[in-house]
């Protein structure tokens, strides 16, 4: 099952209203800006972490005009250092 089917299946079973609107992969916030509509929709960054032992995984959604303090991020989750996570560990 698509990916995209899957997550409006649940937002339908639970009763969430949305909307979709599709624009291409951007990997930067400023790439992303030409895409963004005017609707008063919150955009954030959305990171994906793992841990030294790689067991456990994070995904880390923030406000897109603000930045991230990793070593703060490591110190309060107790994981010791992160790193990016791999595509193949999203998938």
């Amino acid at each position: 099952m698509e990916r995209e089917t899957i997550v409006r299946e649940f937002l339908d079973r639970h009763q969430i209203q949305y909307d979709i609107y599709h624009h291409p992969a951007s990997p930067t916030i400023e790439q992303a800006k030409a895409h963004w509509r005017e609707d008063g929709s919150q955009h954030c960054k959305n990171l994906f972490f793992r841990n030294h032992k790689g067991d456990r995984h994070y995904l880390v959604c923030f406000d897109c005009d603000r930045s991230l303090a990793i070593h703060d991020l490591e110190r309060r989750l107790r994981q010791g250092k992160l790193t990016f996570a791999s595509p193949q560990r999203m998938e």
